[in-house]
């Protein structure tokens, strides 16, 4: 599965439900907020929530496939060392004692291996829990798993929040209330009342044209309280779209400070770390076979060059996530 041809899956089957949606909610006046809108902006969020996690739990498998392809390189080497040390000590190259920490070098990578695959059902489990499955139908995913390009500072992510359908809700409330509050204002001007019509005289039969005017005078009702509690809620409304704002800023710069980090932990591990660890090991690994090291200098080559390996796997999978 790839997570090109799966994302836009999950996006055509969520736009299709928020259609079904918007399309039983009623509409309102002219110039307000509707329920429409905040339905509208609701299945935004619940859209980008839902293809957040998934990515997230795509993201998960991926770095759990590496890390089981990371843990069979490990045993295979165990093996081979196991195999080599045996004969070594066969040979009377080697002490006894050195055979016994192969062996458990062996073990370990074995237990290693069985962690490994049992994360990988895990997260499996859990990217088919995402789209709504109870068991994952596909063995494994693909995908550019180390492809991390560098990250924008948050100066020019920034105004990606204004797109945030979080904000849009907060928005639209804000609009909802400015338009409660223009309709209570119009309820405290009075009623004009205008009325015209034809009047008879019975003495002079004469015909004339009448013409009314009523204006009520709203000496005790001007709908203050109405106002006053509109203007409230108002201000409320704006007080909460500032903290929304405030929070979606926050939670941006965070994003992007982890991802920052993650990028720069990726690219010192592959550039710098990586290669320097395998060269030791190489080198432990041909000294050992030429009898200039023990297998203790082997040994501990190995696990900092499979400590490091997982280590990488971590940040490239703490990249994505971000």
């Amino acid at each position: 599965m790839h997570l090109g041809m799966f994302a836009a899956a999950v996006v055509m089957t969520l736009v299709v439900y928020s259609g079904c949606r918007a399309a039983d909610a009623p509409s309102g006046p002219p110039g307000a907020a509707t329920p429409l809108s905040s339905r509208v902006e609701e299945n935004k969020a619940a859209r980008l929530d839902a293809m957040r996690e998934v990515t997230r739990a795509f993201v998960a498998v991926l770095a759990a496939q590496e890390r089981l392809a990371l843990a069979e390189r490990l045993f295979e080497l165990s093996r081979q060392a196991q195999s080599a040390v045996a004969q070594r000590v066969k040979a009377g190259k080697d002490s006894p004692v050195e055979e016994l920490r192969a062996d458990v070098a062996l073990s370990e990578s074995r237990i290693e291996r069985q962690k490994a695959q049992n994360a990988l059902t895990a997260a499996r489990y859990s990217l088919a829990a995402a789209w709504g499955g109870r068991t994952p139908t596909f063995e494994k995913v693909e995908g550019d798993f180390y492809k991390t390009p560098e990250p924008r500072p948050l100066a020019e992510t920034s105004n990606a929040i204004w797109g945030n359908p979080d904000l849009a809700r907060w928005q639209t409330e804000e609009d909802k209330r400015r338009a409660a509050l223009r309709l209570e204002k119009a309820r405290g001007v009075p009623d004009v009342t205008v009325g015209a019509g034809v009047r008879r005289y019975e003495q002079t039969d004469d015909a004339a044209m009448v013409f009314g005017l009523a204006v009520p005078l709203p000496l005790f009702d001007r709908n203050q309280g109405g106002i006053l509690g509109a203007t409230a809620e108002l201000g409320k409304a704006r007080r909460q779209y500032e903290a929304a704002q405030v929070k979606t800023l926050a939670a941006l710069s965070e994003a992007v400070s982890s991802l920052a980090a993650a990028y720069n932990e990726a690219t010192i591990l592959q550039g710098d770390v990586l290669p320097k660890a395998r060269r030791a090991f190489e080198a432990a690994q041909q000294g050992y076979l030429q009898g200039k090291f023990d297998y203790l200098h082997l040994l501990d080559a190995q696990r900092t060059l499979f400590q490091t390996q997982a280590q990488y796997v971590d940040s490239v999978e703490a990249y994505h996530k971000a």
